[in-house]
């Protein structure tokens, strides 16, 4: 009898993003094989039609998708009514992604979470959810303990990935599913975690769930680095020993802030090119390191930027897409 295979959960939150949330999750439908996945999104309070669009890509999605849609303001209130600091971008970004992560998770039911940013892109086709699994077990049976905390599913920007910061151990099970284990910072916000994991670790930080006068409120109040979900949660790894592993052949990228927000033609059906792992390993397989975004989409993203297309609003049209089928 064949036992069902684990499900995988993705996460992503998105603000006002409607053309790199679509992007996103059209990237996702083409290149996932693997038959067993949910998606849940949040959002804090799009305004540009993402809602509209979360809710038509739910309806006819061939894979569960939940959402919450939910009011920023409210909950900023609720933080300053707490006498915390909540007015500052650094406050806001914080704490909307300390509850995102919680909520999303809370409704999650996978076994294992793969969260996305809703700037990222899925840019191989396969079943690399099988590939994860392999990363997981074969580092738990050569150590003898599951100490992964995280494996970065997406590709580095080439600078990042050679900052001191990111150097990595020699590249391990070189025969089936390449990986590197890294030398220092044991977690990345954007990653594949076990749910048995997270529960080990604890939820993200939230100044909602502060003392008051505790030593987080202090730190909070006084926006302290260290208190920001994503450090809070690189320190807690970092005492339970926890690893962070990078793919040798991602399955994301991620692209810059400054990217404008329409980039998709007719002609261009998604913002970075589409791969195969055998296309990858054709090209990059000598590479004793992890593919760096540079390689995989080395002028289009750039080039679009560049010459600074100008057409219609993709998400105007999106949104009359959407109007007109309802």
């Amino acid at each position: 009898m064949n036992r069902k295979k684990p499900l995988v959960s993705f996460t992503v939150n998105t603000y006002n993003r409607i053309v790199f949330l679509r992007n996103l999750v059209l990237s996702l439908e083409k290149c996932n094989k693997y038959p067993n996945i949910e998606l849940i999104i949040t959002d804090y309070g799009s305004k540009d039609g993402s809602r509209e669009f979360i809710i038509y890509f739910a309806k006819q999605a061939d894979f569960d998708v939940k959402y919450i849609l939910s009011d920023e303001a409210k909950y900023f209130e609720s933080i300053r009514n707490r006498g915390l600091t909540i007015d500052s971008n650094w406050a806001r970004t914080a704490a909307i992604f300390g509850k995102s992560r919680n909520e999303a998770r809370e409704l999650a039911k996978g076994e294992y979470f793969i969260d996305l940013a809703d700037d990222q892109q899925f840019i191989r086709e396969g079943n690399w959810i099988e590939e994860l699994f392999e990363i997981f077990d074969h580092r738990k049976n050569k150590i003898g303990k599951d100490d992964i905390s995280c494996i970065v599913t997406y590709a580095y920007f080439r600078w990042r990935l050679d900052k001191p910061n990111n150097t990595r151990l020699p590249e391990q099970n070189s025969e089936k599913v390449q990986y590197y284990v890294a030398k220092e910072k044991d977690y990345v916000d954007y990653h594949c975690m076990k749910n048995v994991t997270y529960t080990r670790i604890g939820q993200y930080s939230d100044p909602i769930m502060f003392k008051k006068e505790s030593k987080e409120w202090e730190m909070w109040n006084n926006e302290d680095p260290m208190i920001r979900p994503e450090q809070e949660y690189q320190s807690r790894c970092s005492l339970l020993d926890l690893k962070r592993v990078f793919m040798k052949y991602p399955i994301l990228v991620a692209f810059p802030n400054t990217m404008p927000n329409d980039l998709i033609t007719s002609d261009t059906p998604f913002i970075a090119p589409i791969w195969s792992l055998d296309e990858m390993k054709l090209q990059f397989s000598k590479l004793n390191r992890p593919i760096s975004s540079d390689e995989l989409d080395p002028t289009h993203k750039v080039s679009l930027f560049e010459e600074n297309i100008h057409q219609q609003s993709l998400a105007a049209r999106l949104l009359a897409k959407i109007y007109a089928l309802k």
